[in-house]
């Protein structure tokens, strides 16, 4: 946001844009996070059912 300001200094921008750009840019994190979190919970659960799997077998061997 600083970067996106500085380059805009000498335009003049409102501060309904930079307001605007902000919702954006923090509309845009908040989903890539809710993006990661999902993908965290299934690498977890699919690591817990192959140790499931797995455990099990390697006691018998």
């Amino acid at each position: 946001m600083a970067r996106w300001c500085t380059e805009r200094a000498s335009e003049r921008c409102s501060v309904q844009e930079m307001v605007s750009e902000l919702k954006r840019s923090c509309s845009t994190l908040r989903r890539l996070a809710d993006e990661l979190e999902e993908h965290v919970w299934l690498c977890t659960a699919t690591i817990h059912r192959a140790r499931v799997f797995f455990l099990p077998q390697s006691k018998h061997d």
